[in-house]
């Protein structure tokens, strides 16, 4: 019987390394954005929600139809929410899905941020500054594993319609690093404590 532990950490090791190489050519930010979203209350400005799109790449390689099955694919949420002074947490959510609909080694990376307006402007980028200040690894299976992640980057490139990010996620060593755009999600408003007796 195959331990989890030896060749899931293998498999999953590669082929994020090998997908993610690719991710980050296909979604680098586009050039020509525009310094007037990079006002003196960015940071204000970024408050609220963010999501990507989910992020799908199927499994080919001949040990991960042994252990995954046929047609499995490596799948990638991520969500960031920041308040008005910048404090926030960039949550990133990875599992394999097989064919028939089965998660395996679902993890959860959430990574304290803190944004901070440019200290230099850049033409045609408006690149504010990001801090990780805590970063943690979290399987969500049945190990109930937990990791620190010590010296994980992050980026942020805004949009001129400052409706989209350009972010960026980096690992120590690489594995997992990825480019992503993500936009603004719609504030659901507060239900009504008014009374309807009259």
């Amino acid at each position: 019987m195959i331990g989890r532990g030896g060749v899931f950490g293998a498999v999953l090791c590669g082929a994020w390394l090998l997908g993610e190489t690719v991710a980050v050519r296909a979604q680098a930010p586009a050039a020509g954005q525009q310094p007037s979203a990079c006002g003196a209350d960015v940071v204000n400005n970024l408050a609220g929600a963010w999501k990507a799109p989910e992020y799908k790449m199927r499994r080919a390689g001949e040990l991960d139809v042994q252990v995954f099955g046929p047609n499995a694919f490596d799948v990638r949420n991520v969500e960031l929410t920041l308040d008005a002074s910048g404090q926030g947490v960039l949550k990133i959510s990875t599992s394999v899905l097989d064919q028939k609909g089965k998660t395996w080694a679902p993890t959860v990376i959430e990574a304290k941020v803190a944004v901070s307006a440019p200290t230099a402007a850049t033409a045609g980028r408006c690149e504010p500054v990001v801090t990780v200040t805590s970063a943690e690894e979290h399987y969500t299976d049945e190990t109930n594993y937990r990791a620190p992640i010590n010296g994980a980057h992050a980026m942020i490139v805004v949009d001129a319609s400052g409706k989209q990010i350009d972010v960026r996620f980096e690992t120590p060593k690489g594995a997992g690093s990825f480019w992503t755009t993500m936009t603004r999600q719609a504030v659901r408003p507060a239900a009504s404590n008014k009374s309807t007796t009259k």
